[in-house]
């Protein structure tokens, strides 16, 4: 229990300089401040030694008690008024705070009359402060990730009342305030927490009244790691059958822990508080399809989360890719040589007459000259890798060759119609640039409504649309590249549309002449039984020879005699020619035979003024 006498003795000096004796009443004032359980003594007449008759204490307009000097106040009593005339207040409870006013008569009927103002304040007591979602380590520091939401939240007791305050005390800030209120609890938060608002975070109460203050305080950091995964890479070490993998985890705080794993007999692969982790294996140490993995751990990684790289040694079937293109400077050629794949990166090497370049990467480029080129110049791109046997290496080649633009020299069109003028290039390494030019300035033909420009792998087309007299001329198939420029020159011939009509003609002509030579030959066979010889059956018929025409199934000749025929008028001779069909054996009888001959002589006779051929 705490008593208020060194207050109250401040207090009876103030008094005895301010207090006086009056007959119309006049009082001091004054303040004390006192804390439940204190005793506080309120003093009343302090002007000298005079003991007051009587004296009366009211609280805020209100009697309470009231004495005089001779008697002595009861004990137990919380209340009571001393000879002096001074209130013993004891202990102190809340509710005793007020206005105190003291009456006091003395001796010579004189008053006297002091006021006082009690004040009773307690705390502030039993601060604490919580923050969360946090991690807490062993030290007592706290720890929140980055990014995440976070919550502060303090209290504390005071009487009558008090002020909390958050404050933070950072690397950058000395006890920047960050949120104020009244009342015994205080909370706030945090989102999208970053770096910059780590530091000790300071709970405040401050009791309105007493003044007195009291705090709490904790320290948070923010944790964070890298968005992605570690980086894991191979370089080359300084010895050739050795190569060194390097693993680095960058950005993340506090500084993560890296291991290797995998690494067969190797002697640093042990755990290691850092963000790049370097190890070096021997050839005889990795082998094709073996993996080696980095792996990082960090506080902020929840549990079973994982942050790794992995490397799997592989070693490419095939050959490395050798290709060239065009360099920015017009005058260069850039060779590239990649073998994609392999793990470690390969060694390669561009070399030709001499070794121009070599480096420990997948994808090596060479810069040439113009003047550095050829026809028929081999360029050589070597890989050597660390799990082939020693003295293995994989290569490709690269021939140069000049562009050969190759078509036909000649085309024909006609006014109104469109023509195609066509090139092949396929020949040249490097792949040369094919453009079609117009005439002996060799003016670059671009794509519009005249001219359309194609390209069908190696065939270059240029279309000519809605031809005229004005498109005939020379035309150029230009094909270049770094070696030489060869063109082939195309001479196209515009033809009017009355040439075509001609043709058109021509082709009628010669269709009618067909169908009459065709008219002809079958009206001479449709007649063939009527045959007109040559004059040397004339000479036949002076030596009286005769002609038979057999058509019978054994081929049979019957020589029989035609009488010769007197001269016409022409001087032409005449013979009789007679022709026998002479009916199957096989399939006729005796009878029916000489019925045959018989019909046969009667119709030679009747026939015999029509069937005369004429010499």
């Amino acid at each position: 229990m705490r008593r208020v006498g060194s207050v109250a003795a401040l207090l009876q000096l103030c008094l005895a300089a301010t207090a006086a004796l009056s007959g119309n009443g006049s009082f001091a004032d004054t303040v004390l401040t006192a804390s439940p359980g204190d005793i506080a003594l309120l003093p009343c007449y302090t002007a000298g030694n005079d003991t007051p008759t009587s004296t009366t204490w009211t609280k805020n307009g209100t009697q309470i008690i009231a004495g005089n000097g001779s008697s002595p106040h009861p004990s137990g009593q919380r209340l009571a008024v001393l000879h002096d005339g001074s209130l013993n207040i004891g202990p102190v409870m809340r509710g005793d705070e007020g206005a105190y006013l003291c009456n006091s008569t003395l001796a010579n009927n004189d008053t006297f009359q002091a006021r006082v103002l009690l004040q009773v304040t307690s705390g502030p007591e039993n601060v604490s402060m919580t923050i969360g979602p946090v991690s807490r380590l062993p030290n007592g520091t706290f720890f929140a990730r980055r990014g995440s939401t976070v919550f502060f939240n303090c209290s504390a007791s005071s009487y009558p009342s008090q002020q909390l305050t958050w404050a933070l005390k950072g690397a950058s800030t000395a006890n920047e305030s960050l949120v104020s209120s009244s009342g015994s609890w205080l909370e706030s938060k945090i989102q999208d927490i970053q770096p910059s608002a780590q530091g000790v975070y300071i709970c405040t109460a401050n009791n309105t009244v007493s003044h007195e203050a009291a705090s709490a305080s904790s320290q948070l950091l923010v944790y964070y790691v890298p968005d992605g995964q570690p980086e894991c890479v191979s370089v080359a070490a300084p010895d050739s059958s050795q190569i060194q993998f390097n693993c680095s985890w960058f950005g993340a705080y506090p500084t993560p822990t890296l291991r290797w794993e995998g690494a067969r007999g190797a002697r640093n692969h042990m755990p290691e508080v850092a963000d790049s982790l370097s190890v070096t294996l021997k050839r005889s140490q990795l082998s094709d399809g073996q993996t080696l993995t980095c792996a990082a751990e960090h506080a902020v990684l929840a549990t079973g989360e994982k942050k790794s790289c992995s490397l799997e040694l592989t070693v490419p079937r095939g050959h490395p890719d050798c290709n060239c293109a065009p360099a920015q400077d017009p005058s260069q050629v850039l060779f590239s040589c990649t073998w994609f794949g392999a793990v470690p990166a390969p060694k390669l090497r561009w070399e030709g007459d001499s070794i121009y370049r070599s480096e420990m990467t997948d994808n090596l480029t060479l810069t040439l000259n113009h003047s550095m080129l050829s026809n028929g110049r081999t360029l050589k791109c070597v890989a050597e890798h660390v799990l082939l046997d020693p003295g293995t290496e994989s290569s490709c080649l690269l021939t140069l060759k000049p562009p050969y633009p190759e078509g036909s020299p000649l085309a024909t069109a006609v006014e109104g119609t469109n023509v195609t003028l066509t090139c092949t290039e396929s020949a040249s390494f490097p792949s040369a640039n094919t453009t079609w030019r117009k005439g002996l300035q060799q003016e670059e033909i671009p794509n519009g409504s005249k001219y359309v420009v194609t390209v069908e792998e190696a065939d270059y087309k240029l279309t000519i649309l809605n031809v005229s007299k004005a498109d005939e001329g020379v035309y150029f198939c230009r094909s270049e590249n770094p070696l030489i420029v060869v063109e082939l020159e195309v001479y196209l011939s515009v033809k009017t549309s009355s040439v075509n009509t001609g043709a058109i003609i021509g082709v009628v002509i010669a269709a009618l002449i067909l169908g009459a030579a065709f008219f002809v030959a079958r009206s001479v066979y449709s007649r063939r039984h009527q045959i007109c010889l040559g004059a040397a059956f004339g000479q036949m018929g002076e030596r009286g020879d005769v002609i038979t025409l057999v058509d019978s199934d054994d081929e049979q000749v019957f020589p029989d005699t035609v009488p010769q025929l007197p001269p016409i008028a022409n001087g032409n001779h005449t013979a009789l020619v007679q022709i026998h069909r002479m009916p199957s054996i096989d399939h006729e009888d005796p009878e029916t035979a000489e019925t045959s001959s018989q019909q046969q002589e009667d119709n030679v006779e009747t026939e015999e003024q029509e069937d005369l051929v004429s010499f």
